[in-house]
């Protein structure tokens, strides 16, 4: 009974993980109109500011925030060699998700050779890890890429490609990807327009000095901004609010660290709020300033003539964005076919992601109704209005020690699918890591003169031992699917319900009569589950004119019967000797129990092919309980295919005590 609970448990977290990515994946990925990041309009000074230091005596103190910074810069480019290093962490929040980068970078200076490496790694799958170096030349720039998956990346240790350049490129190419040259001081514009503020300069412990410039968000990162949009696959250039960078320097000017906080908002789908910090260290040791790629590598490319950023291949992530980019402009109606052991189920869907939020999911499945909104789940059939909030699924599931979904995993599977190409055709295919269980899933998109549109989506598991697919595409109409206006709230139910059976002790009332044969049987059961099972109870036989009381228990593989002053006891290997010497004296076989086999499959098409609309004749729930009238006769017609004359089961349980009724052929328990 555990493994069936918790293969159940497994499958609700399946259809759960399914539903949770597509909604992430269509807020974290849409991105609207012709995907082209909007014009910008350059500061008016390209170039940051830059002046020689003095060589009077005289010493930062004595000069104006915007003087040191000049020199500052002025003093790094009087340097023959020089080699620098860069740690930051980016985090951003959209939604519900916050995705984390760690940047790491260096510029290294030596003999008219100046290298740079940028890697970025994410710790969320919507977010692209990078890693790139580059060698800038004779007005251009050579541009090589990892050797390795971001996996295999150690912080800034990562093995570089060996193979041609991803990227040769004038300066003008260069500019429009990735910003300003590399012999510029930063990647911002540091200059008389760009500069807001500076405070005080004041001296460290270790006799250097330090301020802050506070500067232009526009002006200021023009060029940087090319750089964000080309480095994190972004849909528009990023807007700034603040930009902060703090001057750690000697006497002379020399810098020894500049830090860098920024905060702005980028979009890639959605607006992201994004806050950014970062150091960069300076070292001015000859044996630091490391160009040995130049001879190793870049030097073949040196005279190379530029080939441009060449055409980018669509990652899955593109074709997640440009397929489902619809899914947020209007509601859209799928129908889903399901495969259930080899017997079909027709299922209609009604997905509300209008204004970047999971506003509804509803479904249908024949006269059942199926809703998600407002962070609860409704279910719609015959008199039966009633609803779960979110909340309260997940405490039913984490109380008993289920799994929990590791979105960010399972959002990492869809990213990095597996693109197949046919033609017009692309399917994606990625396989969902439950734990216990492996949920295949492929997205089949159609590529048409640079237009990405949806296909279908499909899904393949198994559970209880039965094999379930799933294919949806969108429907030609959209279904009519409501919420309920009035429902009652399950979850007091179901908590009752499994008190009762954690409670692990029932009393059963009993109650048959039959007027035609004068019979009639009432009485009680008491069955004590905690520790092992134990069965008592007094039931009188009344026939005739004549009542039989009969006293019984089951207790530790014993059974004792009382009647009148008759009483006996019998283990449950003498009951069985004694039915065997029974059906031997009556020349019958035992029924062999052991040997049956149940097809699960079987068993599921069997219940699949139902008419429930027929055999339940009465589904029912109030405030008060729920109640339930079921044909016995239509439902073992459609189960076994034997025709029998059972008549109606009738069931309610009544929340207030807590009790389960059912009443069959003239029997009460």
């Amino acid at each position: 009974m555990k493994a069936k609970v918790f293969k159940k448990k497994k499958l609700i977290l399946c259809c759960a993980a399914i539903v949770l990515i597509i909604a992430v994946a269509l807020c974290l990925l849409f991105s609207c109109g012709n995907h082209k990041a909007s014009e910008i309009a350059p500061p008016s000074d390209s170039l940051s500011i830059s002046r020689t230091p003095p060589k009077d005596g005289s010493l930062p103190d004595q000069y104006e925030g915007i003087d040191n910074i000049a020199y500052i810069i002025g003093r790094l480019a009087e340097r023959e060699y020089y080699h620098s290093e860069t740690l930051g962490q980016v985090e951003a929040s959209v939604l519900f998700i916050t995705a984390g980068q760690t940047i790491y970078g260096s510029k290294d200076y030596k003999n008219g050779i100046l290298l740079t490496s940028s890697v970025s790694i994410s710790n969320n799958a919507f977010a692209p890890s990078k890693a790139i170096q580059r060698f800038y030349g004779d007005g251009k720039v050579v541009v090589r890429g990892a050797a390795t998956p971001s996996s295999e990346w150690t912080g800034s240790d990562v093995e570089w490609s060996t193979g041609e350049p991803s990227e040769i490129l004038d300066e003008a190419q260069y500019q429009e990807r990735y910003g300003l040259w590399a012999d510029e001081f930063s990647d911002y514009v540091i200059n008389e327009e760009t500069v807001l503020e500076v405070t005080p300069i004041e001296k460290t412990e270790d006799g250097n000095y330090t301020f802050t410039a506070s500067l232009d968000g526009e002006q200021s990162t023009y060029y940087y901004k090319h750089q964000m949009v080309t480095m994190g696959d972004l849909d528009d250039y990023p807007v700034f609010s603040s930009v902060k960078l703090t001057f750690t320097f000697g006497a002379d000017w020399t810098i020894y660290s500049l830090g860098i906080k920024e905060e702005y908002t980028s979009r890639k789908g959605v607006d992201a709020s994004c806050k950014g910090s970062s150091v960069i260290t300076y070292s001015y040791e000859e044996a630091d300033a490391d160009v040995s790629d130049y001879e190793e590598y870049f030097i073949r490319y040196a005279d190379a003539a530029a080939t441009g950023a060449g055409d980018k291949e669509l990652t899955a992530a593109d074709y997640l964005t440009y397929g489902f980019a619809s899914f947020l402009t209007d509601e859209v109606a799928l129908d889903a076919d399901v495969s259930i052991g080899g017997s079909a189920l027709s299922v209609q869907i009604l997905l509300d992601m209008r204004g970047l939020s999971f506003n509804s999911l509803k479904g249908r499945l024949g006269s059942l109704s199926f809703a998600y909104s407002e962070n609860k789940i409704y279910l719609d059939y015959k008199d039966m209005q009633g609803y779960l909030n979110v909340s309260d699924i997940l405490s039913l599931l984490g109380g008993s020690g289920g799994s929990q979904l590791d979105t960010d995993a399972l959002m990492e599977d869809v990213m990095n699918s597996e693109i197949a190409k046919d033609g017009e055709n692309v399917t994606l295919s990625c396989t969902l890591d439950l734990g216990s269980m492996q949920i295949p899933v492929r997205f089949g998109f159609t590529e048409r003169e640079g237009e990405v549109s949806f296909g279908y989506i499909e899904a393949d598991l198994e559970a209880l031992g039965t094999d379930i697919s799933v294919h949806a595409a969108l429907a030609a109409e959209k279904p009519e699917i409501s919420v309920p206006e009035t429902a009652v709230d399950l979850y007091p139910y179901i908590e009752s319900v499994k008190s009762l059976a954690e409670g692990r002790k029932y009393e059963l009332g009993v109650s048959y009569k039959n007027e035609e044969m004068g019979l009639a049987v009432d009485g009680s059961v008491n069955v004590d589950a905690a520790s092992g099972i134990a069965v008592s109870g007094d039931i009188a036989v009344t026939y005739g004119g004549l009542s039989i009381p009969v006293g019984f228990t089951y207790v530790g593989d014993t059974v004792y019967l009382s009647t009148y002053n008759i009483k006996v006891s019998a283990t449950s290997e003498e009951i069985a000797s004694a039915v065997e010497a029974i059906l031997a004296a009556a020349n019958a076989e035992q029924p062999e129990i052991s040997g049956i086999e149940i097809d699960a499959g079987k068993i599921v098409a069997a219940i699949i092919g139902l008419n429930f609309d027929e055999v339940i004749e009465e589904l029912r729930l109030t405030g008060e309980g729920l109640y339930l009238t079921v044909d016995l006769d239509g439902l073992l017609s459609g189960l076994l295919g034997s025709e029998t004359e059972l008549g109606s089961l009738s069931a309610k349980y009544e929340l207030a005590t807590n009790t389960f009724t059912v009443q069959a052929m003239g029997a009460e328990v």
